[in-house]
C-alpha cells in the first residue's frame, strides 16, 4: 500500500488524544475514605471490573477512528512507490498506436480509426493537468509526440494525423519505448495503453522479452490494451511477383507468376489478378481465382510482352478483400535484349558430345531450332575448363559450371576461381553442378570459408541409390519463397514431373547446426531421401546455386527430365535478377543509391506523391558517394530524381508480409498467459475511457476507509450510549 499525500499520516499521532484524555480524567478523582460505604467495597469492586473493560474498548474505538480519519486524508493507494492514476490525481499517460497494415482493415471503419477515436476519448477523459505522450508502433517504434506532454490538444492533432503504414506488428520495440517515457515524466500516477488489433504475430514475436518489458511496465504504472476490432476479416495476401521460367527480355511474350495466399481463416470467392508494366496493363491480361480456401496459396500465370528494354516496374495486384494494403506488390525488374551466358565444362565430349553436360545445359538454354538461335535473347558460350581465361566473364550475366575440376589435370586455372570470386560479389550469378570431377576436399579448400568462399555447404562423400530405388526431388521440400515454388504449387503435371528426374548419385553435405547454420546456404529443394539436392548462398550482391547430383547422364537422369529446361531458365533468371536485389526492399528497409553525378542536389518522390530534399551524396574518405533514404514506411514505388526533374531511378517497398502470416488477434486470456499477469482489458469506444476511470477509482481506497471511520464512529457512539460514557 502507498500513499498519494503522506503528509497526512503525521495526523495519527491525533489518536493518542484519546489516550490522553483516559488518563487525564482518572487523574481527577481522589480516593476519600467513607466508613459508611466499606460494607459495598466488594461490589464497587466488580464493578469497576467491567467498567474499566468498557472504557478500553471505548479507548480502542476512538483511537482506532482519528488513525482512519488521518489515513483518509493521506489517500491511500493499492500500490506502493509510482503508482497508477488514482480518482482526480493527474496522469501521465503514455498512448502505443499500432500503424501497422493490420490497422487498415475495414470494419465499418478502418482499426485504425477506432485506435485513434478511442485515444482521443480517453485524453478527453484525463484528469486535469494530465500529460500524454503518443509512441507510434510497427516492428520499430517512434516517439511521435507531442513537443510538451502537458499540451493535450497537440496530442490529440498528433493523433488525428496518424496514417498506417506497410510494417509488421512487433509489440517490443512499443512497450521498450513506454518504459523511457515514463523515465521522462514527472508525475507519480502513471498509465500505459496500447492501441491495436492485439495481431498474434505482435506478441508471439519476441513473446519473452516482451513479458519482461511489460513486467516493467507493471512496476511503474498501470498497463491498459484497448483492442481496436475484433471481427473476422477476409484478406488475400500477394506474396511474390516473378518472371516464371524465363529472363526478361524484349521481343516476345512472356509469362510472370504471381502468388496469392488467403491469409484469413475464411474461404475467399470471386478474385481477380492483373499485372501492369509501368502503370500500364500487360495486353489486358487478367486472371479470375474463382475459389481459394483458408491458407490456401495459389500460383497465377500472366503473360504480356515488353517491348522497351531497361529498368522496369511490375505491379500485380488483387481484388478485393478487406485490407487493400497487401493487394498490390511492384517490382523492378531490368529487361534486357540479350542475356550471355558463360557454360564452363569440366568433362567435356568431343567424340560424343550428347553425354557431356553441356550438352543438356545448352539445348536447355537455346530451346529454339537451329537458324532462330541468333535470334533468341541467350547467347550461351561453353568453353572446357582448362581454356578459360579471367577476361571471358567481362561480360557474362551468369556463369555455370559442370563438373569441373579444380585440381589435376584439365583443372579451372586459379585466377579464374579467384575472378569468380569477384563476379559474384559484384551482383553477378554462379551456378555450380556435381559430378566424378567435383572432389570434396579440394572444392572445400578452394571454394570453402578459406578459399573463394563461394560454396555454400561444406561438401561431403558421393553417395549412391540402390539399382532398383533411384532418388528423386521432392516437390514437397520446395522452399515456397523461392524461384521453384512453381513446381511445388502448380497443377501442371509437367511441372510436377520433377518428381522422375531420376538420381543415382549425388553429394552428400554437412549441413551445419545452431549458429554455424545462419552463415551457411539456404536448402530449396531436398530429394526424397532428405538430403540436399539445392542450396543457395547469398555472397556480395550476388548469389550462388550449388546441385549435388550432376547435369549429364554419368549420375542420373535430372537432365533429361522434362521439366529440366524451366529449371535451368527458372535458375538463370533468378540469378540474374540478384542484380534488381538493391532496387526491391521491403517496408522499413533503408533504401541506398550512388548517382553517377556528385554534384547535383536529388529528391525522393514518394509513394503518395509527396517530395523530400536528400541533398548532395556523402560518404566516407574510403566510401563510395551514396544517397539514403532511411525511412520507407510506405509501400510502393519510391524516385530519386535530380531536383527539378519528373523521371529518376525507382525503387519498389514491397509490404512486410509477416504481418499478414498470422492475421487472428490473440484472445485476452492467451495474452494473460503470455504475460503472467493481467493487464487492464478494454475494447475501443466508450469503454475505454470509462474503465480506465473506474480503475483509478478502484486503486484508491479513501473512501473505503471514510466508510470505515463512520462506521466505526456511529458503533463508538452507541457503545459510548449504552455505556453512559459520552464524551
Amino acid at each position: 500500500m502507498g500513499f498519494l499525500a503522506s503528509s497526512m499520516l503525521f495526523g495519527v499521532a491525533a489518536a493518542g488524544i484519546p489516550l490522553a484524555l483516559h488518563f487525564f480524567y482518572r487523574a481527577r478523582y481522589k480516593p476519600v475514605p467513607w466508613g459508611a460505604m466499606q460494607f459495598l467495597k466488594l461490589a464497587v469492586e466488580q464493578t469497576s471490573r467491567r467498567l474499566r473493560f468498557q472504557e478500553l474498548i471505548l479507548l480502542l474505538l476512538r483511537i482506532l477512528v482519528v488513525a482512519l480519519l488521518a489515513m483518509a486524508l493521506s489517500r491511500p493507494v493499492m500500490c506502493s512507490g509510482v503508482t497508477a492514476g488514482n480518482r482526480g490525481e493527474a496522469v501521465d499517460a503514455v498512448f502505443i498506436i499500432d500503424i501497422s497494415y493490420s490497422m487498415n482493415a475495414q470494419e465499418n471503419i478502418t482499426r485504425l480509426e477506432m485506435a485513434k477515436q478511442a485515444a482521443l476519448k480517453v485524453t478527453d477523459d484525463l484528469p486535469p493537468n494530465s500529460t500524454v505522450q503518443v509512441i507510434t508502433t510497427t516492428d520499430r517504434a517512434v516517439a511521435a509526440g507531442p513537443k510538451s506532454p502537458r499540451n493535450l490538444d497537440q496530442a490529440k492533432l498528433l493523433i488525428q494525423n496518424l496514417k498506417s503504414t506497410a510494417q509488421s506488428t512487433d509489440y517490443l520495440a512499443g512497450f521498450t519505448e513506454a518504459v523511457s517515457a515514463f523515465a521522462r515524466a514527472e508525475g507519480n500516477a502513471k498509465e500505459a495503453y496500447l492501441f491495436s488489433d492485439m495481431s498474434r504475430g505482435g506478441w508471439e514475436r519476441q513473446s519473452a522479452a516482451i513479458r519482461a518489458k511489460c513486467e516493467e511496465l507493471k512496476a511503474i504504472g498501470t498497463l491498459y490494451l484497448v483492442r481496436c476490432g475484433g471481427q473476422s476479416i477476409k484478406n488475400v495476401s500477394i506474396l511474390d511477383l516473378r518472371p516464371q521460367t524465363d529472363i526478361p527480355h524484349t521481343g516476345s511474350r512472356m509469362p510472370f507468376t504471381v502468388i496469392v495466399k488467403n491469409t484469413s481463416s475464411e474461404t475467399v470467392n470471386g478474385l481477380t489478378v492483373t499485372l501492369k508494366v509501368d502503370g500500364k496493363p500487360l495486353d489486358k491480361d487478367a486472371q479470375p481465382i474463382e475459389k481459394l480456401g483458408p491458407g490456401e496459396t495459389k500460383p497465377v500465370t500472366l503473360t504480356g510482352k515488353i517491348d522497351e528494354a531497361g529498368w522496369r516496374v511490375l505491379t500485380a495486384e488483387v481484388k478485393s478483400d478487406q485490407l487493400a494494403d497487401d493487394n498490390t506488390l511492384d517490382r523492378v525488374i531490368l529487361v534486357r535484349e540479350k542475356v550471355r551466358v558463360l557454360v564452363i565444362d569440366g568433362s567435356p565430349n568431343d567424340r560424343e558430345p550428347e553425354k557431356a553436360g553441356s550438352f543438356f545445359v545448352g539445348h536447355a538454354l537455346l530451346p529454339v531450332p537451329e537458324e532462330y538461335r541468333l535470334q533468341y535473347h541467350v547467347r550461351p558460350t561453353i568453353v572446357k575448363a582448362s581454356d578459360v581465361s579471367p577476361g571471358m566473364l567481362a561480360d557474362q550475366e551468369v556463369c555455370i559450371m559442370l563438373n569441373v575440376p579444380l585440381g589435376g589435370a584439365g583443372a579451372l586455372p586459379a585466377d579464374v576461381v579467384q575472378r569468380l570470386g569477384e563476379f559474384v560479389r559484384e551482383g553477378h550469378g554462379l551456378f555450380v553442378s556435381s559430378g566424378p570431377n567435383v572432389e570434396k576436399n579440394t572444392y572445400n579448400r578452394v571454394l570453402g570459408p578459406t578459399g573463394a568462399d563461394l560454396l555454400p555447404i561444406e561438401l561431403g562423400d558421393v553417395y549412391e541409390a540402390a539399382k532398383d530405388k533411384p532418388f528423386f526431388p521432392d516437390p514437397n521440400s520446395i522452399d515456397l519463397q523461392s524461384f521453384l515454388a512453381r513446381f511445388r504449387l502448380s497443377a501442371n503435371d509437367p511441372f510436377l514431373q520433377i518428381r522422375e528426374a531420376f538420381v543415382q548419385k549425388a553429394l552428400q553435405t554437412v549441413e551445419p547446426q545452431g549458429e554455424q547454420a545462419k552463415a551457411a546456404g539456404r536448402v530449396l529443394m531436398r530429394f526424397n531421401d532428405g538430403k540436399p539436392a539445392l542450396i543457395s548462398k547469398r555472397v556480395g550482391e550476388g548469389e550462388v546455386l550449388f546441385l549435388t547430383t550432376s547435369l549429364d547422364k554419368d549420375w542420373g537422369f535430372f537432365a533429361t527430365n522434362l521439366t529440366f529446361q524451366p529449371f535451368i531458365h527458372g535458375a538463370m533468371t533468378h540469378l540474374i535478377e540478384r542484380s534488381t536485389t538493391g532496387y526491391n526492399k521491403i517496408a522499413g528497409e533503408s533504401i541506398r543509391y550512388s548517382p553517377k553525378d556528385a554534384t547535383k542536389t536529388y529528391q525522393v518522390i514518394r509513394p503518395d506523391g509527396t517530395k523530400e530534399t536528400l541533398g548532395k551524396p556523402v560518404g566516407g574518405a574510403n566510401e563510395q558517394l551514396a544517397l539514403t533514404i532511411p525511412s520507407t514506411s510506405q509501400a510502393g514505388i519510391y524516385t530519386i530524381v535530380e531536383s527539378g526533374a519528373e523521371t529518376g531511378v525507382r525503387f519498389a517497398v514491397a509490404p512486410d508480409l509477416r504481418e499478414s502470416e498470422t492475421m487472428d488477434p490473440l484472445p485476452d486470456s492467451q495474452i494473460d498467459d503470455l504475460l503472467g499477469f493481467k493487464p487492464e482489458h478494454l475494447n475501443s469506444g466508450e469503454e475505454a475511457s470509462q474503465k480506465a476511470d473506474s480503475v483509478r477509482n478502484r486503486n484508491e481506497w479513501t473512501i473505503t476507509v471514510l466508510l470505515m471511520v463512520l462506521l466505526l464512529a456511529g458503533l463508538e457512539t452507541g457503545f459510548a450510549w449504552f455505556c453512559g460514557k459520552a464524551w
